[in-house]
């Protein structure tokens, strides 16, 4: 049995949402706190350097994808023709996240460069 498997089967899908939703909130403020001292704003703890508050982002990201993988279990059935739920989560966040991805990148590359013409630059 796989680690994801693992959690499927000793956690509800209520306690797996929820989880990816504070792992969601989690790595906003991880995001604010590298706005902030990209900025040279609210000096954060001096005990963290920018190294190490980056590195916080780096582990809250991976803390979400970990969630979403878990939570993409709700949609395996033993029919699936993957050879395990690991592989099936694997496939389900690549194509269904990459597609989405690639949507977005271009919207917001879109916006920016309307936002530009706009302002005649």
């Amino acid at each position: 049995m796989g680690d994801l498997e693992y959690i499927k089967a000793h956690s509800s899908p209520a306690s797996r949402y929820e989880m990816l939703a504070e792992e969601a909130t989690e790595l906003a403020h991880a995001a604010q706190k590298c706005a902030r001292v990209m900025r040279g704003e609210q000096p954060v703890s001096e005990d963290l350097g920018p190294v190490e508050i980056f590195e916080n982002l780096k582990e809250e990201i991976a803390d979400v994808l970990l969630c979403i993988g878990a939570t993409v279990c709700d949609f395996y059935n033993e029919d699936s023709p993957y050879n395990s739920y690991e592989a099936y989560a694997n496939l389900c966040i690549k194509r269904g996240i990459e597609k989405i991805y690639k949507e977005k990148k271009a919207r917001w590359a879109n916006r920016l460069k309307e936002k530009k013409e706009k302002e005649g630059k």
